[in-house]
Formats: structure tokens, C-alpha cells, sequence
């Protein structure tokens, strides 16, 4: 049932949210810890739980991925319309081989591997 006015502000962290991340900063700032961390890292025996102690101490990093059609840094403000559309179509010709490519690359992966064709 909603009370208006009630609980927590919107976007602010609960007790136990806030208990796990002071415990994990903790972990992440104890010297003996740092210690065997660089030690551990320079053998390259981390361990897989140390991520996310760090995620949950100081929270998780923002991960992106870059998408661009083209060059990188290519400015397109500077072109007429009939360059842009040249531009369009050859990108749309760039899209219909990637796609014939995928095509071909599915049915060849469909296909029953036969006895001696190694």
C-alpha cells in the first residue's frame, strides 16, 4: 500500500544496501588486503569474486559500446544532398552484402557434415 510521504526518498539506498557497500569498501581498503591484491595481480591469480566486491564497494563501471556507420570522426555536415545521397546509397549497398554474407554464412553452417569432408 503506497503512503504518500512515506519510506525512503526516491534513488537513495537502503540500510542493507548501504551495510554491504561499507563492508566491501572495507575489504577494498584494508592494507593487508592491498597487499595480497597487488600481489595476487602480479601473478595473475585474482580472484573471480574480487570484481564484484569492488562493483558493490564502489559501484559497477559504466560500460558502453561505440557504434558508428563509416569512418570515425567523419563529418557529413559539409556535404551537398548529392553526396549524402551517394553516401546513403553506398552505405545501403555496404548493408546488402553484409546480409548476403550472413546468408551464405548461415546455410553453410546448416549444412550436415558428410562422412570424409574434413
Amino acid at each position: 500500500m503506497f503512503y504518500p510521504g512515506g519510506g525512503r526518498p526516491k534513488g537513495s539506498l537502503s540500510a542493507k544496501t548501504l551495510q554491504i557497500q561499507a563492508f566491501c569498501r572495507s575489504i577494498c581498503e584494508d592494507p593487508e588486503y592491498r597487499e595480497s591484491l597487488l600481489k595476487r595481480a602480479r601473478a595473475g591469480t585474482l580472484g573471480s569474486m574480487e570484481p564484484v566486491i569492488f562493483a558493490y564497494g564502489y559501484g559497477k563501471p559504466k560500460e558502453s559500446v561505440d557504434i558508428r556507420v563509416g569512418r570515425i570522426g567523419e563529418d557529413l555536415s559539409a556535404l551537398s544532398m548529392e553526396e549524402l545521397t551517394l553516401h546513403a546509397e553506398d552505405l545501403v549497398r555496404q548493408l546488402h552484402e553484409a546480409q548476403d554474407l550472413e546468408r551464405q554464412l548461415a546455410s553453410y553452417e546448416a549444412r550436415p557434415v558428410l562422412k570424409g569432408d574434413d
